[in-house]
């Protein structure tokens, strides 16, 4: 959208010939040298500061994010996530979808960019939206520490349930 700046972290970006390669390649789409902000490192309570910067959170593919997707969420920055194919590759449209923001992921490049446009357009929503996610966050069985932890408790009682179940039929006791 017009106005808008693209702000890329990673700590590759402090060296600077990969940086000035990615910022050409901006630059040949026809982005503005000046709308795009590379971050390299940097100590983390600096890395948290940064999302107060960010309207909406771009998901890396085909890798999704996982921490840094929990992290902008938990700063109140929805995340447009994208699904591929592999585990690696849907994890952020799943921690998405489990804190309620499903409208958030796409099956494919236009969709990822039809919900960034489309989101990017409605300025009072997503300062709505950042106002209510850490609350949204904590409410969804995710993002909930007990809720979360008594579901992964019972799915180990299941486990092992099961699996004596099958060893004490087979005589495989360990």
């Amino acid at each position: 959208m017009s106005g808008s700046k693209i702000i890329i972290k990673s700590g590759l970006l402090d060296d600077p010939l990969l940086r000035d390669r990615l910022v050409a390649r901006f630059v040949e789409q026809g982005i503005a040298e000046e709308n795009v902000v590379c971050m390299g490192s940097s100590p983390r309570s600096e890395h948290l500061r940064a999302f107060a910067s960010v309207d909406i959170s771009l998901d890396t593919f085909p890798q999704n994010g996982g921490i840094s997707t929990w992290e902008s969420l938990y700063a109140g920055v929805p995340v447009v996530a994208k699904l591929g194919n592999g585990a690696s590759s849907r994890a952020g449209g799943s921690i998405v979808a489990a804190v309620g923001l499903g409208d958030w992921v796409a099956e494919d490049d236009e969709g990822y960019a039809a919900i960034a446009c489309k989101y990017a357009a409605q300025p009072a929503h997503l300062a709505k939206l950042r106002a209510e996610l850490p609350a949204r966050i904590a409410a969804s069985p995710a993002g909930n520490v007990e809720i979360y932890t008594r579901n992964v408790e019972a799915g180990y009682r299941r486990f092992w349930r099961d699996y004596c179940v099958a060893a004490s039929e087979t005589g495989d006791i360990a």
